[in-house]
């Protein structure tokens, strides 16, 4: 997943994630076709039986896919003299409506980074960060999931300045 700013102004700051989905469902589809077209051109006796198993799972596949893994997301922060929002949208390609969040700009308190080492099993760590709003509730709600630390400080710092409210380097568990 990629996180990148695509606008940012003294009171105003949208952000959108790409997610590889739509790649991997092509990649897919390029691996199906070509799995059919050497099975075809075989000449082995249980061929057509492979082609109906590899068709459908390579449909329950993309279709897994496409159910689990959201397509896209888009936040927005606008600070207005009335006081402004802070939203985040989740998209995916099966669902026609997209998950919504939003809370006013006067709830917000200010926001965090949570950043998190990771190890693979080769041994080698590596880490990534969260990004949250504190709502004056109390409540944490996540902007962004787990990403490169830098994209998400550089958000972070951005939301902070655009909102006026303080960034966290670090959130308290």
């Amino acid at each position: 997943m990629q996180l990148e700013i695509t606008e940012e102004v003294h009171n105003r700051v949208v952000w959108q994630v790409r997610t590889p989905l739509v790649r991997i469902e092509l990649t897919l589809l390029a691996i199906w076709l070509i799995a059919i077209l050497l099975l075809i051109a075989s000449g082995s006796a249980i061929r057509w039986a492979l082609v109906i198993a590899v068709t459908v799972a390579c449909a329950v596949g993309a279709l897994a896919l496409a159910l689990r893994i959201r397509s896209g997301e888009v936040g927005l922060l606008e600070r207005t003299p009335e006081g402004g929002v802070v939203r985040r949208e989740r998209r995916w390609l099966l669902r026609r409506t997209p998950l919504v969040w939003e809370i006013p700009m006067d709830e917000v308190i200010s926001f965090a980074v949570e950043p998190q080492l990771f190890e693979e099993t080769s041994g080698q760590t590596y880490t990534l960060a969260r990004l949250w709003v504190l709502h004056a509730d109390g409540q944490a709600l996540r902007l962004v999931d787990w990403l490169n630390t830098r994209a998400v400080l550089e958000l972070g710092s951005a939301l902070s300045r655009a909102g006026r409210r303080p960034l966290y380097p670090e959130r308290s568990k």
